[in-house]
This record gives structure tokens, sequence and C-alpha cells, in this order.
């Protein structure tokens, strides 16, 4: 099994004629170190929003660690990570409610994403009752 396989992957936007991906394939090896290069406009972002279920493909398939990135997104966001250029929390959510968010986002239940909020918040001396928590409530 490959850690990513694409193939014959396709976006398409409703108001733009040319595809932002227009059938691409390829394959990682588990442990190969794998770049996707390409100059603006080649669809780099797109194929990685596409893995990472942020994007729907307009065709083809994407796969992750053998999950169909499409067919069962909560299974493939459980198998990849992605570190970001820019910090993605919500400015508007205190940090507890943006913890809770992306534990949703990865499909854990409502009782285990607030418990593990409650015991991360707790751990980094974050917990409701210290004054940091409190000043981002």
């Amino acid at each position: 099994m490959h850690a990513v396989e694409v193939a014959d992957l396709v976006k398409s936007y409703p108001k733009n004629p040319a595809p932002a991906v227009d059938h691409l394939s390829f394959q990682v090896q588990a442990g190969e170190i794998f770049g996707l290069l390409g100059p603006n406009g080649a669809g780099k972002t797109t194929t990685v929003g596409v893995l990472t279920t942020r994007v729907l493909p307009s065709g083809g398939t994407a796969k992750v660690g053998g999950v169909d990135v499409a067919a069962d997104p909560v299974s493939a966001r459980r198998k990849v990570a992605v570190v970001p250029q820019r910090v993605n929390l919500d400015r508007g959510l205190n940090a507890r409610q943006n913890l809770v968010f992306h534990a949703s986002y990865h499909g854990l239940p409502r009782r285990e994403r607030n418990r593990l909020a409650d015991e991360l918040l707790e751990r980094m001396g974050l917990a409701m009752t210290s004054p940091a928590a409190r000043r981002s409530a």
C-alpha cells in the first residue's frame, strides 16, 4: 500500500474554464520524501487541499494510507497531519473552543472532544480557572 496515491485527479471550479488540477497522478511510498513542485497556479495547494479533505475533487481518486479522501474523509484526516504556513486558529474562539472545533473536524465524538480539550488545557496550565484561560475566553 502507498502512503499517498493520486490517480487521474481533477479539480475544476465553476467560474474558471481551466481546471486547477488536470488529470494528476503520482504515488508516494511509506517513508519516502516527496516534494510537490511547480509554478504559481500549477495546482499544488489545490492538490494538498484534496489530500487533506478541505477540497472535494471533481474527478479521479486520492488516497492517504489506503483511504479514499472523498469517500471517507474522517478516516483520511486521521492518517494525515498538516503544518500550515500560517496560524489556522479561529481568533474569534477561545483556546478551548479551538481545541473542540479541531477535534470535531477529526471526527471525535462530542464527549471525547470535550474531555480531551479539558485535559489538554489542564496539562498546559490553561484550564478555565487560570488567568490565561479567562483572558482567552
